[in-house]
């Protein structure tokens, strides 16, 4: 406390870290945000250099000399936010958010803020720029279509400024300005730091609220294997339960399917009835092709309540097949009884044969309607399955999946 006075006072050297200018300028803002700063700025000769739990002494230190009330409990410094009401998931870390903070005030504080947005969401979505980035700046519509779906398309927003040179900050200072604007959108922090990988962007989701991630993009926990042609897995039946060179995440938080076997893999954490799932899937275009791109034939689909009592072949599941001719069609496996109807003008109309599809299959109250880039493509009006797993297809053909995520109703 060098700096800033036996009494906190503040003089030269630093602002008062305690008192009434000390209130006035932190009373607005959450507990969380000043230990946050002092966390990853103090001391200034050694930041980040004291534990949490010395951070937080210093901090009642400082409340106290404050008079601001004692609680019953110790502040510990816990940001973990659990428990705290947040609309998705976490791809920034604390300190980077302050770090992005100190960016937004040097490099765009001139014509814009991230004070807390007093504008109705009317307002936002009809104003030429809201006069603030704080929520509910994300949610911004124009036209019917959310603006910034994605952490990408808020980095190319930014990628313009700021307006007196926009080679004047890195991209990784951008990062960190996103991490603060998501934090003041009221998304959590996590442990990883934001990094400028447009890929990996494109695939964090800013709308979404209740979803989580199938596939993480970096390994493949919570995803089991049945790799093998009418055979249950080991170590009773002859399927691999290992993906081996079969499947393999790659760059930008893809799988890549070289498909060289029939069987499939699913999402194992839990068994699911009724829920939303969106993906993006592609086939990738064999050597040599030549003709029309949408009789292309090759093998795969995505299987619903997949059961694990018996996971033999493709299981007792609803496959909705992926196919490109006939995409979106519904078999029923392994015994279960349903009936569907499906649009197949709308959906060959849609169809990208070798470029990314994007599939929304929402499953409610014994029906699931299966969309195909925003057009509805199939409905099953009834079933009989039971809860179970949500899965992906492998059938001899290559494919990619990505940015697999699902909701739970």
């Amino acid at each position: 406390m060098f700096c800033h006075g036996k009494d906190l006072a503040g003089g030269n050297l630093a602002p008062a870290a305690g008192g009434a200018a000390f209130v006035a300028k932190w009373q607005s803002r959450p507990v969380r945000e000043l230990f946050g700063y002092v966390q990853t700025r103090m001391p200034y000769h050694s930041p980040n250099n004291l534990t949490p739990a010395q951070n937080a002494d210093v901090m009642a230190y400082m409340l106290q000399y404050s008079k601001v009330p004692a609680g019953a409990k110790d502040f510990v410094g816990d940001l973990s936010l659990k428990g705290d009401p947040k609309r998705g998931e976490a791809f920034f870390t604390e300190a980077q958010a302050e770090r992005g903070r100190q960016a937004f005030n040097r490099n765009c504080a001139l014509c814009h803020t991230t004070a807390d947005s007093k504008l109705t969401p009317q307002q936002v979505n009809e104003a030429p720029l809201p006069n603030s980035f704080a929520a509910p700046f994300l949610g911004r519509t124009y036209y019917g279509k959310v603006l910034y779906p994605t952490v990408y398309h808020l980095f190319t927003k930014l990628q313009s400024m700021p307006a007196f040179g926009n080679e004047s900050i890195t991209n990784n200072t951008r990062a960190d300005i996103i991490a603060h604007i998501l934090d003041r959108n009221g998304f959590p922090a996590g442990k990883t730091e934001l990094k400028p990988d447009v890929a990996a962007m494109g695939q964090m989701m800013l709308n979404e609220p209740g979803f989580e991630h199938v596939f993480n993009g970096k390994d493949f926990t919570n995803i089991k294997f049945v790799l093998g042609t009418r055979c249950g897995p080991e170590p009773g039946g002859c399927a691999r339960t290992e993906p081996q060179d079969t499947l393999q995440v790659m760059p930008g938080g893809t799988i890549y399917c070289k498909c060289d076997l029939h069987g499939y893999w699913y999402y194992s954490a839990k068994k699911l009835l009724n829920f939303t799932v969106r993906f993006q899937h592609k086939f990738i275009k064999p050597e040599g092709w030549v003709g029309d791109e949408d009789i292309y034939m090759g093998g795969g689909g995505w299987l619903m309540f997949i059961q694990d009592t018996n996971m033999q072949g493709f299981g007792k599941s609803i496959e909705i097949e992926g196919r490109v001719r006939d995409m979106a069609d519904i078999f029923f496996l392994g015994g279960g009884k349903g009936k569907f109807t499906y649009d197949n003008a709308a959906k060959t109309r849609v169809v990208k044969p070798f470029d990314w599809n994007d599939i929304e299959i929402v499953s409610k109250d014994g029906q699931v309607k299966t969309y195909v880039n925003g057009v509805l493509s199939s409905t099953i009006t009834e079933h009989d399955y039971p809860a179970g797993f949500f899965g992906m297809q492998v059938e001899g053909s290559p494919t990619e999946w990505r940015n697999i995520r699902i909701r739970p109703e």
